[in-house]
C-alpha cells in the first residue's frame, strides 16, 4: 500500500488535483480601487485584493463602489481538462482529484468592476481593458421557484425528493417567498409548459415568467464515482443572469444533506 501510495504521489506531480489544491486564486479589482468585495455576500476587504476560495464550488463576488453602485460576477466550477486525462490514463489519480476538489477551474479567473456598472473578467482584469462579457449587477430577490432537477445517473424519482428537500432547505431559510410545488405544477399544467430538463438560462427565464417569479433555481442531482451532487443555479428573470451558482457534494446522503444546508445559507444569503 506504501508503495502504491508513493507511485500516486511521484506520477501525479503534474495532475489537476495535487498542482492547483483545493482553493484558486481570483483577483478582485475595481477603477478607481478602494472598492468593497463582497464574497457570497460576506465582506470580505476592499480592492485591488486576491481572494483564495474554494474551486469546487460556484461563488458570487459584488463589488461596491464608493457611491454604493454594486457590480458582480458569478464564479462558476468547471471540469478541469486534466481529470479526464487522469481518468483514461492514470485513473488513481481521479480519486485525489474528487477529494480535494482539483479537478475544477473556476471562471472567471479574475473581476474588475469599472465605472458605470461594467465589469471586466479574465487573465488580463487586473490591468485597465475594455469591457468583456456581460456584467451582473446585484439584485435582492423577493420570491423564487425551484425547477425539477435533471437526474444524472441517478433515477428521476430521486431527482425530484432532493428537489423537494432542496426547496423546503429553501423556504425555512427564511426572508424568501419560494413557490409550493403543487402551485407550481398547477400553473405549468394550465399553461401546458414542460419542465423536464430545463437547466437552461433561456428556460429558467420562461419558466420564472409563467410563474411570475423574480427568480428560477434549475440544476442536477447526480452521482460520478460514488459520489452525489447537487449542481443549481440562481437565474433572474428580468435579465437572465446566472447571479450564483453552488454545489453540494456528499460520499453518502446524509454528508450530501449537511452539504445541501450549508449550501442554501450561501445561496439564500446572495439573493435576499
Amino acid at each position: 500500500m506504501a508503495a502504491l501510495l508513493a507511485a500516486v504521489a511521484v506520477n501525479c506531480a503534474g495532475c489537476a488535483s495535487l498542482a492547483k489544491g483545493f482553493n484558486q486564486e481570483v483577483k478582485v479589482s475595481s477603477v478607481p480601487p478602494g472598492s468593497k468585495i463582497y464574497l457570497d455576500g460576506v465582506p470580505t476587504g476592499v480592492t485591488p485584493k486576491s481572494l483564495f476560495v474554494q474551486r469546487s464550488r460556484g461563488h458570487t463576488v459584488i463589488v461596491e463602489s464608493a457611491t454604493g453602485e454594486q457590480t458582480g460576477t458569478t464564479l462558476t466550477p468547471h471540469v478541469n481538462a486534466l481529470f479526464w486525462v487522469d481518468l483514461l490514463m492514470f485513473w488513481p489519480a481521479v480519486f485525489i482529484d474528487l477529494g480535494t476538489g482539483g479537478m475544477y477551474n473556476l471562471d472567471p479567473p479574475a473581476v474588475m468592476a469599472l465605472p458605470g456598472g461594467g465589469v471586466n473578467t479574465g487573465a488580463n482584469a487586473m490591468g485597465v481593458a475594455p469591457v468583456v462579457g456581460r456584467p451582473v449587477v446585484a439584485r435582492k430577490m423577493a420570491n423564487l421557484a425551484v425547477a425539477d432537477l435533471e437526474a444524472q445517473c441517478v433515477s428521476g424519482t430521486d431527482a425530484a425528493v432532493i428537489g423537494d428537500v432542496l426547496r423546503n432547505r429553501l423556504i425555512n431559510a427564511g426572508g424568501l417567498r419560494v413557490v409550493e410545488k403543487k402551485n407550481m405544477d398547477k400553473i405549468l399544467t394550465e399553461q401546458a409548459f414542460q419542465q423536464t430538463g430545463c437547466t437552461s438560462q433561456e428556460c429558467a427565464v420562461k419558466l420564472g415568467k409563467l410563474l411570475n417569479v423574480q427568480g428560477m433555481v434549475v440544476g442536477s442531482f447526480g452521482k460520478l464515482l460514488g459520489r452525489y451532487i447537487v449542481s443549481v443555479r440562481v437565474v433572474e428573470v428580468e435579465s437572465g443572469s446566472v447571479v450564483v451558482a453552488d454545489e453540494a457534494k456528499g460520499d453518502t446522503l446524509d454528508a450530501l444533506e449537511k452539504g445541501l444546508d450549508e449550501m442554501v445559507i450561501r445561496v439564500s444569503r446572495a439573493v435576499k
